[in-house]
């Protein structure tokens, strides 16, 4: 469960109180600068009892630390990694029938979508610019992008929606997903089965891209304009993973068409 949620919490001590062992796996993992500030105060308001509380990463293991402000948290806390990483090293699992066909020709290239407010949630309600937050433009301009490299090419778009299909739906989506060569995946698909069989792996704030990066697929960030450029060091730094390497950061309209129309992209 997410620790961070009141009725799960409430289970969790029940079960605590009532003698069971109970090793809670936090699967809110993943955490910004943002959530990292965020989150602490307001579950320093609970007591939590648990035998162990399972976190990702250290940064995770952060936010349950400093949560624990005066003793309210009763349980040992482990490292443990990501469980859904365990996809990867597991020789047992592969494919055993691509989802999509192309012919050796054909790029298949995975998009995971975004709305215009995801990933700007209560994070930012105490900041006064909160209700200019928007990637309606950005998200325009992929869409624009996209439109035009698939209305003439022979390459095919997987357009995946996550587990909230209403959250992650554009509303200038539907022109690009009417072509041909545009397949749209609900979250009855497994986004780690899709990376795997994919060419380009293509998102925004989401952690697929982590799961990408256990591939050597090329990864694209489009992450740019006016919102992009006032909170891009309280989200998650795949911006900062552009500089260094594995993840290829698209940081304008111009650039995102270029490395989209590079068959030769590498990771």
């Amino acid at each position: 469960p997410k620790i961070n949620d009141d009725y799960t919490i409430e289970v969790v001590n029940a079960l605590t109180d009532t003698g069971w062992k109970t090793l809670v796996y936090d699967r809110e993992g993943t955490v910004s600068p943002k959530r990292l500030k965020y989150v602490p105060p307001i579950l320093s308001q609970y007591d939590i009892r648990a035998s162990a509380i399972i976190c990702y990463n250290e940064r995770h293991a952060e936010v349950i630390k400093q949560s624990n402000t005066n003793g309210n948290i009763k349980a040992d806390i482990h490292i443990n990694g990501n469980p859904y990483g365990d996809y990867w090293f597991d020789d047992k699992i592969g494919l055993t029938d691509q989802l999509f066909q192309t012919h050796e020709k054909q790029r298949k290239i995975l998009y995971f979508s975004f709305g215009i407010k995801n990933y700007i949630h209560h994070y930012y309600d105490d900041d006064p610019e909160f209700d200019s937050y928007s990637w309606k433009d950005m998200l325009t301009e992929i869409h624009d992008v996209f439109f035009n490299y698939f209305s003439n090419s022979n390459d095919i778009l997987i357009y995946k929606y996550g587990h909230k299909t209403a959250r992650d739906h554009f509303e200038g989506s539907k022109k690009l997903r009417d072509l041909n060569n545009v397949h749209t995946c609900q979250d009855n698909y497994d986004a780690n089965q899709l990376i795997k069989e994919s060419d380009l792996i293509i998102g925004f704030q989401t952690t697929a891209l982590l799961e990408a990066l256990y591939t050597d697929k090329p990864i694209i960030y489009p992450s740019w304009g006016n919102t992009h450029e006032k909170i891009k060091d309280t989200m998650i730094e795949f911006h900062h993973l552009g500089k260094t390497k594995g993840i290829h950061h698209a940081d304008s309209r111009y650039l995102f068409d270029k490395l989209l129309k590079d068959e030769s992209i590498v990771n």
